[in-house]
């Protein structure tokens, strides 16, 4: 296989550090989540807001930097964006730049660690196999892993760039499978804000959201238990 080239210069030592603290933030969320400030949608619309003419870059940037450092739910973000932009352009700005964030990331891992991972892989058997499927399947299971809210964003970049996933089959799973989700988060978020007006729908999406959890718990073991035999 060939390697890839690497970025140069201080552009791969940046997004070294960024991976890593998102990392980081990832692994030991479930023990600073409870100490982060309670932050609403309304107080992060302020504040972004507060950027003036601005505004529009900084809900474009939050996104970006939320997709590669989940440091706060991206329904938050999402819901943030659409009560300052309305639904339809908050929408595209959340879609666009999750993909931007994601494609980066992407191109970091597969940049940076995917020879020294596939290095490792071929000492467990196991692993080597589900890579092989990811090689001929990776659209799958890409979009699988879009679709249903269950493994981490972030993570499923970083994994995807790192083992065989082909880079079309990842930016085409994306594009198709963030677009239900995030279309359904910024609903989610647009409907929080206007509760009175919509409270039916959102109870509905809020369903939709918890049947794609349950779906993606239960593949999620069946995937697992099917690598491990």
């Amino acid at each position: 296989m060939k390697k890839t080239t690497k970025p140069a210069g201080w552009i791969k030592y940046t997004l070294i550090a960024v991976i890593i603290l998102a990392l980081v933030l990832l692994l030991s969320y479930p023990y600073w989540r409870g100490k982060l400030p309670e932050i609403t949608v309304e107080q992060l619309s302020q504040y972004i807001l507060s950027f003036g003419a601005w505004a529009f870059i900084f809900g474009m940037l939050a996104v970006l930097l939320q997709t590669i450092i989940p440091v706060v739910p991206f329904v938050l973000i999402a819901g943030a964006n659409v009560l300052i932009f309305g639904l339809w352009w908050g929408f595209v700005i959340n879609y666009v730049m999750s993909i931007v964030g994601a494609a980066l990331t992407f191109w970091f891992a597969r940049s940076v660690g995917q020879q020294k991972v596939l290095d490792r892989l071929e000492k467990y058997p196991a692993a080597a196999a589900f890579n092989k499927r990811l090689e001929s399947n990776g659209y799958f299971y890409i979009f699988i892993g879009r679709l249903l809210p269950v493994v981490p964003s972030t993570l499923i970049n970083i994994g995807a760039g790192a083992m065989g996933v082909k880079a079309s089959h990842f930016l085409a799973a994306t594009i198709v499978g963030k677009l239900p989700m995030i279309l359904l988060e910024s609903y989610i978020g647009h409907d929080v804000m206007h509760f009175r007006q919509n409270k039916g729908r959102l109870l509905i999406l809020v369903g939709i959201f918890v049947i794609l959890l349950i779906i993606g718990g239960w593949l999620k073991k069946r995937i697992a238990h099917k690598s491990a035999t």
